[in-house]
């Protein structure tokens, strides 16, 4: 046999095992890649799981990477896929991310007084991997896990500009004045 042959041969042999090999179990629907929130905001994004094959599987979403320090949960709740549920037909599942409400740093004239917000600094960006997981066994039971599908997931947090906020500083001023008031005509 030559070189040639053999090639071929073992070509053939890895299409034929390729072919046999399951597929995937659980896939994954994506709605968006990128999104915005709001500082202070609890937002869920949306997923589709579908389930190509015969028998049915119970599958979680899992939140990774810098995503994981605003999910609500590293992972979804586990559901039932049916088994032959098509891409068209997929099963809703979310995954949900709050941030913090003082994320972007305000100018201040004093400490919580006369503030503005800039938003010098740009947006501050979240980004992760969403995986679908088939979970072998009961749902809510410890069990061994194959992951089956992954996609990308960026939040970007809005900085809302706003003027300086002279309410604060408004108060304190009349408190102070009524405070000297009082202590004048008490003496």
């Amino acid at each position: 046999m030559d070189v040639h042959s053999t090639m071929k041969n073992i070509l053939l042999i890895i299409i034929v095992l390729i072919g046999l090999l399951p597929l995937a179990h659980a896939g994954i629907v994506i709605n968006t890649e990128s999104d915005f929130i709001n500082e202070g905001e609890t937002k869920c994004i949306k997923y589709g799981l579908y389930n190509p094959q015969e028998e049915d599987n119970n599958v979680a979403l899992y939140v990774s990477g810098d995503l994981v320090k605003i999910s609500n949960s590293f992972k979804s709740d586990t559901i039932s896929v049916k088994g032959n549920t098509l891409h068209d037909q997929a099963v809703n599942s979310e995954v949900c991310f709050s941030t913090p409400k003082n994320l972007y740093e305000e100018e201040c004239i004093l400490p919580t007084i006369g503030c503005k917000q800039t938003c010098s600094l740009g947006n501050v960006k979240y980004q992760g991997i969403i995986s679908a997981v088939e979970e072998q066994g009961e749902i809510n039971q410890g069990s061994n896990v194959k992951i089956a599908e992954s996609v990308p997931l960026e939040l970007i947090v809005k900085c809302q500009p706003s003027d300086r906020n002279y309410n604060t500083l408004f108060i304190y001023s009349f408190i102070l004045v009524v405070v000297i008031i009082a202590v004048t005509y008490m003496s």
